[in-house]
């Protein structure tokens, strides 16, 4: 096993508080790549190599191309959070990044197929929206399993607050005996400052809208395809809009019959998910002292083969995050 003596080598690296923590990446972008790799019969070896990264984790001053993420939450994790028993954690987060990068590409492919696929594309792009549905729900209750490994790890320095143990699942700490649980319960409930109990307050339209999304297009025990696949993008109903308190889409992709790409509703999910973390992982850092960032004046990116996926939808989510609701189009009379 390399140690951290041995780690020092990098340049990039401050690895005096290092001693429990584990690295997300031993890849730098500075003027170049620099990698480094374990080897030997143990890794008990550390060697500089030579190469660029296809689909990998970084640090860098800067995004060395334009489609590479830098998410806050997942930097915080990499730099300052990087304790042994979250690696488990951080590695599922990491896959997940991944693969909803893939998924949102692999959703634009069978949109481009419909001259290869006659029969059935609504059905595979129902599939992969559930699929998309599945990793964003997995990468709060991983982000989960990180908080509350967090929470148990720290000690209050008033003796008479009550910490207790948060949930391992991001649900459980929206409810409470089968009912919603508002901010200043869960504050109660878990002995949380009132700014972190919020944050989980705000994650419920999250999952309310995870799961009325699926609830409208996946399961509604019907085999009517409720994702429609006409000559452009796949497009969905007005009524089923996850979040009706936004509008979502502008007003020039109404198509007849109030149908709507569906696109912009998950690049509104993908946008808040990452925000409910980004916002949970800053209150930590407000309330609890972490130890110096692993790579000082460096962030941390994801680059993949999709991941400007990702980036395009973060884009469009925020943007569209600010639009006011829109109302269904009277219906025209009929002809007498």
């Amino acid at each position: 096993m390399v140690t951290i003596a041995q780690l020092a080598a990098i340049p990039f690296l401050d690895t005096s508080a290092l001693a429990g923590r584990f690295l997300p990446s031993l890849a730098f972008h500075d003027d170049g790549w620099r990698l480094w790799t374990a080897a030997g019969e143990r890794g008990e070896m550390l060697i500089e190599i030579k190469g660029v990264p296809a689909e990998a984790c970084y640090f860098a001053r800067q995004a060395e191309a334009a489609g590479d993420l830098n998410l806050p939450f997942f930097d915080f994790l990499a730099q300052r959070a990087n304790f042994m028993a979250l690696q488990r954690a951080f590695a599922g987060i990491q896959d997940d990044i991944f693969n909803l990068s893939g998924s949102l590409a692999k959703l634009a492919l069978v949109e481009q197929s419909r001259d290869r696929v006659p029969h059935g594309i609504s059905r595979m792009a129902t599939s992969e929206v559930e699929y998309i549905i599945m990793m964003l729900r997995s990468l709060l209750d991983l982000f989960q399993e990180v908080m509350m490994k967090l929470w148990d790890s720290i000690e209050l320095i008033d003796g008479d607050a009550a910490k207790r143990k948060l949930k391992p699942s991001f649900a459980d700490m929206l409810t409470f005996k089968g009912a919603p649980s508002p901010a200043d319960e869960i504050a109660q409930r878990f002995g949380l400052p009132m700014e972190i109990a919020t944050c989980y307050d705000r994650g419920r339209a999250i999952f309310n809208g995870l799961k009325r999304l699926r609830d409208n297009l996946v399961h509604k025990g019907s085999q009517l395809p409720h994702i429609f696949g006409g000559e452009g993008p796949f497009v969905i109903a007005l009524r089923d809009n996850p979040f009706p308190d936004l509008g979502i889409w502008e007003e020039t992709e109404r198509q007849p019959n109030d149908l709507f790409p569906l696109l912009p509703v998950l690049e509104i999910l993908i946008f808040r998910t990452f925000l409910i973390c980004d916002e949970l992982s800053a209150g930590y850092q407000r309330v609890i002292q972490f130890p110096p960032p692993v790579a000082p004046g460096m962030a941390f990116f994801a680059r993949g083969y999709f991941t400007s996926r990702i980036a395009d939808a973060l884009v469009s989510g925020a943007r569209r995050a600010d639009f006011q609701p829109m109302e269904p189009q009277p219906k025209a009379a009929a002809a007498s």
